[in-house]
C-alpha cells in the first residue's frame, strides 16, 4: 500500500484507500501486542462465539448453503474444525485463568443454558440434523441415506462430545475462576485494551471518560424529549411512572416473532429504494433478515428488547 500514491487517486478511491490503510495499521498494532493474547484468552461470551456460530451455521440458518450433497459433506468437515476449536478454546481459557484474564461470573452463568440446544433431545431432533430433515430434492436419492448416517455419526461422535467438553469445562473449572468484577477495564491490561477498542469502534481518540460524558449529555437530551412526549400524551406522574406504564402496556409489545420480522421486512422495502442513492455497486448476494436463534435470545439484550414494539 505504501507504493500507492494516494494523492493521485480520485476522491472516493482515496477515501477508501485511507480507510483500508487505517484499519490495517490498527490490525498490525493489535496483533503484535499483548492485547491480542488477552482477547484470545476470552474466545467466547454470552453474546457469541463459535459455540453459537457453529450451531447456527450447521443448522442451515446462516450463510452456508445446503443445496447439494457436497454442501452437506462440507458441513461434516466444519464439524471436525469445531471439535478442534473447542480444544484450543479450552486451552486458551486455562491460560487466561492463570493470568486472571477471565469473564465475569454473571456472563458465564448466562452462557451455560445455551448448550442445551446442542445437547438436549434425540439426534434426529437436533438442530444439527435439521439439514437432513429438510433435505432439498436436488440431493440425489443415492446420497440421502449415506448423508443421514454420516450426520448421525458426526452428531453423536463429534459434535455433541465437543459441546459437552466445553460445557463441562465452563461449569466445573471456569465458573469457579470467573471474576466478580464487571467490564474489560477490571482485567490486567484491561484499560489498554479498552482504549484500543474505543479507537477501533469509534475511529476517534476520545478517552473513555470523554465518551462517558457524551453519553450523559445524550441521556439528558433523551430525558427532555421523553418529558415532552409525556406532556403530549397527557400522562400525570413522574418519568419513572411513565416508563413503568409503558412497560406494562401490552399494546406496545409484539406478540410473536413473526410480527417482529414483518416490521423489519417492511423497513427493508423503504431501505431498498434508497440504496442506489448511496451505493453504485451492490453485492451479488442479497441481504437476509432472520430472527436471532432462539437458544441465544435470553442472553442477548437486543433480542429481548426487540419484543417491545418500536414506535
Amino acid at each position: 500500500m505504501k507504493q500507492i500514491d494516494a494523492t493521485a487517486l480520485p476522491e472516493q478511491e482515496r477515501i477508501s484507500y485511507e480507510m483500508f490503510r487505517y484499519l490495517r495499521e490498527q490490525d498490525a498494532r493489535f496483533y503484535s501486542s499483548p492485547l491480542f493474547e488477552m482477547m484470545r484468552e476470552m474466545p467466547i461470551s454470552q453474546m457469541g462465539g463459535q459455540h453459537a456460530g457453529f450451531a447456527e451455521q450447521a443448522s442451515g440458518e446462516a450463510q452456508f448453503p445446503f443445496r447439494t450433497a457436497d454442501d452437506y459433506r462440507k458441513n461434516l468437515l466444519r464439524a471436525d474444525g469445531f471439535d478442534r476449536w473447542v480444544t484450543h478454546a479450552i486451552a486458551r481459557m486455562r491460560e487466561g485463568i492463570g493470568k486472571g484474564v477471565v469473564l465475569p461470573r454473571v456472563l458465564v452463568e448466562k452462557m451455560l443454558p445455551q448448550f442445551a440446544i446442542a445437547l438436549d433431545g434425540t439426534v434426529e431432533d437436533s438442530i444439527f440434523y435439521r439439514p437432513i430433515r429438510e433435505m432439498p430434492e436436488a440431493v440425489l436419492q443415492a446420497d440421502r441415506k449415506a448423508l443421514a448416517d454420516a450426520y448421525r455419526t458426526k452428531i453423536e461422535g463429534t459434535i455433541r462430545p465437543a459441546y459437552r467438553r466445553l460445557q463441562d469445562f465452563l461449569k466445573r473449572e471456569y465458573l469457579a475462576a470467573a471474576r466478580d468484577t464487571a467490564g474489560i477495564q477490571a482485567l490486567p491490561g484491561g484499560k489498554e485494551l479498552y482504549a484500543f477498542l474505543i479507537q477501533r469502534y469509534t475511529n476517534s481518540d476520545l478517552s473513555a471518560q470523554q465518551i462517558h460524558d457524551l453519553g450523559l449529555k445524550e441521556v439528558e437530551r433523551i430525558m427532555d424529549a421523553m418529558a415532552q412526549i409525556q406532556r403530549q400524551v397527557g400522562f400525570k406522574g413522574t418519568p419513572q411512572q411513565f416508563f413503568a406504564a409503558n412497560r406494562a402496556n401490552p399494546a406496545l409489545y409484539y406478540r410473536t416473532r413473526a410480527e417482529v420480522l414483518a416490521d423489519f421486512e417492511a423497513a427493508r422495502t423503504t431501505i431498498d429504494v434508497r440504496l442506489p442513492m448511496l451505493f453504485d455497486v451492490k453485492p451479488k448476494a442479497d441481504y437476509v433478515i432472520k430472527a436471532i436463534p432462539q437458544f441465544m435470545e435470553q442472553s442477548r439484550a437486543m433480542a429481548k428488547n426487540l419484543m417491545s414494539r418500536r414506535q
